[in-house]
């Protein structure tokens, strides 16, 4: 137990190295990614001709899904295994990603759009909680407070990127949208 002690403390007492770099990239995107997908539901309102309803559904959808995300894989990390739980993730990313990229080009339609983005974002809340645990596990002590500021700025940049990308192609039309949006 003592040994076990000692060398957390010197994990803590670590200089910052490429390794804190490259996790700090990969936590970066996670974060950018999940906020981009986010930023996709009030965007995709002006797709459809949707009723006051749906548009409000379509507003709160992101945050349900991130929600689910954040309550089961959280969990399912500790009894099943990180790596297991990150496999399982990417590969919901994966079948999103595809099926967003189908359903939103080939044959737009409300629903397919919020089976999309409901399995996306059910995995960046899962994603989520990995990526702020492990940024408090694995970045040096005397940086982790600024490496965390940064860090949750990703988000910021990652609603502002897809912000940009619907500001740019607003007047092109709906289907060059969701093409920018998609790719």
């Amino acid at each position: 137990m003592a040994n076990n002690v000692s060398v957390f403390r010197a994990i803590e007492d670590l200089k910052w190295s490429s390794a804190h770099t490259w996790s700090f990239i990969a936590f970066a995107l996670g974060l950018l990614f999940e906020a981009y997908l986010v930023g996709i539901a009030p965007i995709a309102t002006g797709w459809f001709s949707l009723p006051s309803y749906l548009t409000a559904l379509t507003l709160i959808w992101p945050f349900l899904w991130l929600i689910v995300g954040l309550i089961f894989v959280g969990p399912l990390s500790d009894r099943f295994g990180r790596k297991r739980l990150f496999i399982l993730t990417m590969s919901m990313y994966a079948v999103g990603i595809a099926l967003f990229i189908i359903t939103t080009l080939v044959m737009p339609n409300y629903i397919s759009l919020l089976i999309t983005l409901a399995i996306m974002l059910a995995a960046a809340g899962g994603e989520m909680n990995v990526i702020l645990t492990d940024m408090h596990e694995v970045m040096p002590r005397r940086h982790r407070s600024k490496a965390a500021f940064f860090l949750v700025n990703f988000i910021n940049i990652g609603l502002m990127l897809v912000s940009f990308i619907s500001l740019n192609t607003q007047l092109i039309g709906p289907f060059y949208q969701r093409l920018a949006i998609g790719s």
